[in-house]
């Protein structure tokens, strides 16, 4: 039962947001959202203590999300691909997330310098008069 009220709080919660969402041009649905959830978070106390099964999770949001993708793709992009081979588009989609990978990399700077060659590390410890002094 508490899950039954869970779904129809998040759905009443997704429906204010909406209309929200009219009435608030400027802003984008996704932000209008992040809002109604930090309200409700903020607000119900018994949103705290959520717990939910793996398997209802992708039934209440990931196929809605799918949905939603596959009603918004575009046919001639999806049929693009349509007579080429499973290994070859195996390599595109390698090829892909190399190119992405060392794209990542290449905005990682490294710079060799020797700013502490000179530096003794020889320490004081334990000397005689080493307590209190400063570098």
């Amino acid at each position: 039962m508490e899950t039954f009220e869970l779904i129809l709080f998040l759905l009443t919660a997704v429906i204010a947001s909406s209309i929200l969402d009219k009435f608030l041009p400027p802003l984008s649905l996704p932000l209008v959202q992040i809002a109604v959830g930090a309200v409700v978070a903020l607000v119900v106390p018994a949103v705290h203590d959520v717990s939910i099964s793996s398997e209802l999770f992708l039934v209440l949001f990931i196929a809605p999300l799918l949905f939603n993708e596959a009603r918004e793709t575009n046919p001639r992009d999806l049929w693009e691909n349509k007579g080429m081979k499973y290994s070859q588009l195996i390599d595109r989609m390698v090829d892909c997330a190399r190119k992405a990978n060392e794209d990542r990399n290449m905005r990682n700077y490294a710079y060799s310098s020797d700013i502490l060659k000179g530096v003794s590390l020889g320490g004081t410890k334990g000397a005689k008069g080493s307590k209190g002094s400063k570098f």
